[in-house]
Protein backbone atom coordinates (compact mmCIF):
# COMPACT_ATOMS: atom_id res chain seq x y z
CA UNK A 1 0.00 0.00 0.00
CA UNK A 2 3.03 2.71 1.14
CA UNK A 3 6.91 3.19 1.87
CA UNK A 4 8.35 4.98 3.90
CA UNK A 5 12.07 5.48 2.86
CA UNK A 6 14.03 5.69 5.87
CA UNK A 7 17.67 6.99 4.63
CA UNK A 8 20.88 5.26 3.14
CA UNK A 9 22.97 2.83 4.93
CA UNK A 10 26.34 1.29 3.66
CA UNK A 11 26.93 -2.50 3.45
CA UNK A 12 29.24 -4.66 2.15
CA UNK A 13 28.05 -4.07 -1.34
CA UNK A 14 27.71 -0.49 -0.97
CA UNK A 15 25.24 1.95 -0.25
CA UNK A 16 21.95 0.88 0.15
CA UNK A 17 18.32 2.76 0.81
CA UNK A 18 16.33 1.38 3.95
CA UNK A 19 12.31 1.16 3.49
CA UNK A 20 9.39 0.47 5.45
CA UNK A 21 6.90 -1.09 3.14
CA UNK A 22 3.42 -0.70 4.37
CA UNK A 23 0.89 -4.34 3.53
CA UNK A 24 -2.73 -5.44 4.44
CA UNK A 25 -4.97 -8.01 3.54
CA UNK A 26 -7.00 -6.38 1.22
CA UNK A 27 -10.71 -7.78 2.52
CA UNK A 28 -9.56 -5.40 6.00
CA UNK A 29 -9.12 -2.15 3.47
CA UNK A 30 -12.28 -3.06 1.66
CA UNK A 31 -14.61 -3.75 5.13
CA UNK A 32 -13.57 -0.42 6.31
CA UNK A 33 -14.17 1.30 2.82
CA UNK A 34 -17.47 -0.03 2.64
CA UNK A 35 -18.11 1.42 6.22
CA UNK A 36 -16.43 4.76 4.75
CA UNK A 37 -18.75 4.82 1.42
CA UNK A 38 -21.80 3.76 3.26
CA UNK A 39 -21.73 6.74 5.56
CA UNK A 40 -21.84 8.99 2.59
CA UNK A 41 -18.34 9.85 2.84
CA UNK A 42 -15.27 10.29 0.46
CA UNK A 43 -12.50 8.13 1.02
CA UNK A 44 -9.24 10.37 1.07
CA UNK A 45 -6.88 7.78 2.26
CA UNK A 46 -5.43 4.98 4.51
CA UNK A 47 -2.84 5.39 7.02
CA UNK A 48 -1.30 2.60 9.58
CA UNK A 49 -2.01 3.26 12.90
CA UNK A 50 1.66 2.99 14.05
CA UNK A 51 2.74 5.52 11.86
CA UNK A 52 -0.16 7.90 13.47
CA UNK A 53 0.85 7.01 17.12
CA UNK A 54 4.69 7.73 16.31
CA UNK A 55 4.14 11.16 13.99
CA UNK A 56 1.44 12.08 17.40
CA UNK A 57 4.31 11.87 19.67
CA UNK A 58 6.80 13.28 17.69
CA UNK A 59 10.34 11.25 18.11
CA UNK A 60 12.42 13.66 19.88
CA UNK A 61 15.55 11.72 19.29
CA UNK A 62 17.85 10.50 15.98
CA UNK A 63 17.99 7.66 18.59
CA UNK A 64 15.63 4.38 17.97
CA UNK A 65 13.04 4.72 20.67
CA UNK A 66 10.33 1.86 21.32
CA UNK A 67 6.46 3.02 21.04
CA UNK A 68 3.82 0.80 22.90
CA UNK A 69 0.51 1.22 22.48
CA UNK A 70 -1.33 -1.36 24.55
CA UNK A 71 -5.45 -0.62 24.21
CA UNK A 72 -7.43 -3.01 22.07
CA UNK A 73 -5.35 -4.05 20.06
CA UNK A 74 -1.49 -4.19 21.25
CA UNK A 75 0.60 -1.72 18.72
CA UNK A 76 4.85 -1.72 19.00
CA UNK A 77 7.02 -0.09 17.10
CA UNK A 78 10.32 1.35 16.93
CA UNK A 79 11.22 4.43 15.34
CA UNK A 80 13.43 7.54 15.52
CA UNK A 81 13.82 11.12 13.76
CA UNK A 82 14.11 10.01 10.22
CA UNK A 83 10.74 8.11 10.40
CA UNK A 84 9.22 4.28 12.01
CA UNK A 85 12.02 1.43 11.60
CA UNK A 86 9.76 -1.34 12.65
CA UNK A 87 6.31 -2.07 13.84
CA UNK A 88 3.95 -5.04 14.34
CA UNK A 89 0.39 -5.00 15.74
CA UNK A 90 -1.31 -8.34 17.34
CA UNK A 91 -3.91 -8.81 20.10
CA UNK A 92 -3.60 -8.96 23.63
CA UNK A 93 -3.80 -5.16 24.83
CA UNK A 94 -5.42 -4.27 28.08
CA UNK A 95 -8.84 -5.19 26.76
CA UNK A 96 -7.82 -8.75 26.35
CA UNK A 97 -7.04 -8.43 29.89
CA UNK A 98 -10.54 -7.06 30.85
CA UNK A 99 -12.36 -9.38 28.86
CA UNK A 100 -10.77 -12.23 31.32
CA UNK A 101 -11.63 -10.06 34.46
CA UNK A 102 -14.72 -9.99 32.99
CA UNK A 103 -15.48 -13.87 32.31
CA UNK A 104 -13.42 -14.87 35.47
CA UNK A 105 -15.85 -12.40 37.58
CA UNK A 106 -19.37 -12.52 35.52
CA UNK A 107 -18.55 -8.77 35.06
CA UNK A 108 -19.42 -6.28 32.03
CA UNK A 109 -16.52 -5.09 29.70
CA UNK A 110 -17.12 -1.91 31.31
CA UNK A 111 -16.93 -3.04 35.12
CA UNK A 112 -14.11 -5.33 34.42
CA UNK A 113 -12.40 -1.72 33.26
CA UNK A 114 -12.86 0.57 35.99
CA UNK A 115 -11.95 -2.76 38.56
CA UNK A 116 -8.95 -2.78 36.77
CA UNK A 117 -8.18 0.98 37.55
CA UNK A 118 -9.42 1.27 40.69
CA UNK A 119 -7.21 -1.80 42.03
CA UNK A 120 -4.20 -1.22 39.96
CA UNK A 121 -0.77 -2.27 40.51
CA UNK A 122 0.59 -0.41 43.42
CA UNK A 123 -1.60 -0.34 46.17
CA UNK A 124 -1.04 -3.50 48.99
CA UNK A 125 -4.52 -5.46 48.22
CA UNK A 126 -5.50 -5.24 52.18
CA UNK A 127 -5.77 -1.38 51.21
CA UNK A 128 -8.09 -1.95 48.25
CA UNK A 129 -11.19 -0.94 49.05
CA UNK A 130 -13.76 -3.26 48.04
CA UNK A 131 -14.83 -6.58 47.80
CA UNK A 132 -12.08 -8.93 48.41
CA UNK A 133 -12.27 -11.20 46.37
CA UNK A 134 -13.08 -9.16 43.35
CA UNK A 135 -10.20 -7.07 44.15
CA UNK A 136 -8.02 -9.93 44.14
CA UNK A 137 -9.20 -11.40 40.96
CA UNK A 138 -8.43 -8.13 39.09
CA UNK A 139 -4.79 -7.91 40.86
CA UNK A 140 -4.15 -11.51 39.75
CA UNK A 141 -5.74 -10.64 36.00
CA UNK A 142 -3.41 -7.57 36.15
CA UNK A 143 -0.33 -9.04 36.91
CA UNK A 144 -1.37 -12.22 34.18
CA UNK A 145 -1.67 -9.61 31.69
CA UNK A 146 1.10 -7.72 32.59
CA UNK A 147 3.63 -10.97 32.17
CA UNK A 148 1.51 -11.38 28.37
CA UNK A 149 1.94 -7.96 27.37
CA UNK A 150 6.18 -8.11 28.25
CA UNK A 151 6.80 -11.07 26.36
CA UNK A 152 4.81 -9.22 23.31
CA UNK A 153 6.55 -6.54 23.39
CA UNK A 154 9.72 -8.77 24.17
CA UNK A 155 8.99 -11.07 21.32
CA UNK A 156 8.50 -7.58 18.71
CA UNK A 157 12.06 -6.21 19.91
CA UNK A 158 13.77 -9.39 20.17
CA UNK A 159 12.64 -10.03 16.01
CA UNK A 160 13.53 -6.63 15.17
CA UNK A 161 17.10 -7.21 16.82
CA UNK A 162 17.43 -9.91 14.06
CA UNK A 163 17.02 -7.43 11.46
CA UNK A 164 20.23 -6.32 9.25
CA UNK A 165 21.83 -2.70 10.20
CA UNK A 166 18.88 -2.82 13.37
CA UNK A 167 19.39 -0.18 15.97
CA UNK A 168 19.98 -0.18 19.54
CA UNK A 169 16.34 0.46 21.58
CA UNK A 170 17.25 1.70 25.08
CA UNK A 171 14.11 3.34 26.08
CA UNK A 172 10.61 2.97 25.66
CA UNK A 173 7.38 5.35 25.13
CA UNK A 174 3.74 3.71 26.41
CA UNK A 175 0.38 5.32 25.60
CA UNK A 176 -2.91 3.81 25.30
CA UNK A 177 -5.42 2.84 27.94
CA UNK A 178 -2.82 1.23 29.68
CA UNK A 179 -1.00 4.64 31.11
CA UNK A 180 -4.51 4.91 32.95
CA UNK A 181 -4.06 1.73 35.08
CA UNK A 182 -1.78 2.85 38.52
CA UNK A 183 1.60 0.68 38.08
CA UNK A 184 1.13 -1.07 34.77
CA UNK A 185 3.91 0.69 33.04
CA UNK A 186 6.07 0.67 35.59
CA UNK A 187 5.58 -3.29 35.92
CA UNK A 188 6.08 -3.54 32.24
CA UNK A 189 9.26 -1.48 32.52
CA UNK A 190 10.53 -3.94 34.96
CA UNK A 191 9.66 -6.77 32.87
CA UNK A 192 11.37 -5.37 29.71
CA UNK A 193 14.62 -4.32 32.00
CA UNK A 194 14.03 -0.81 29.91
CA UNK A 195 12.97 2.48 30.92
CA UNK A 196 9.67 4.34 29.87
CA UNK A 197 8.22 7.02 29.42
CA UNK A 198 3.84 7.66 29.83
CA UNK A 199 3.36 10.13 26.56
CA UNK A 200 -0.41 11.00 25.58
CA UNK A 201 -1.30 13.73 23.35
CA UNK A 202 -3.31 16.53 24.38
CA UNK A 203 -6.71 16.74 25.12
CA UNK A 204 -10.00 19.00 25.60
CA UNK A 205 -10.83 19.01 29.41
CA UNK A 206 -12.40 15.64 29.87
CA UNK A 207 -11.41 13.61 26.72
CA UNK A 208 -9.72 10.41 27.63
CA UNK A 209 -6.57 11.49 26.32
CA UNK A 210 -5.24 7.94 26.85
CA UNK A 211 -7.22 6.78 23.91
CA UNK A 212 -6.58 9.62 21.44
CA UNK A 213 -3.14 9.30 20.43
CA UNK A 214 -3.24 7.25 16.48
CA UNK A 215 -6.89 9.21 16.22
CA UNK A 216 -4.60 12.49 16.71
CA UNK A 217 -1.75 10.99 14.58
CA UNK A 218 -3.58 9.84 11.72
CA UNK A 219 -5.64 13.34 11.59
CA UNK A 220 -2.06 14.86 11.28
CA UNK A 221 -1.94 12.64 8.17
CA UNK A 222 -5.66 13.75 6.67
CA UNK A 223 -4.89 17.57 7.05
CA UNK A 224 -4.56 18.85 3.22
Amino acid sequence: MDFQRLGTIESPTGPKSRVVVVAVRREMVERAAAAVQGAGLDLEGIDLSAFGIVRALAPDSQDAVLYVSAGGLLNVAVANADGCLFTRASVGGVDAIARTLAERRGLTLEHARQWMTHVGLTVPLDEVEGDPDLVASARTSLEEGVHQLADSVRNTLNFFRTQENSETVERGVVTGSAVTIPGLVERLAEHLRMPLEVRVVDAAEGADASRLTAAAGLAVAARP
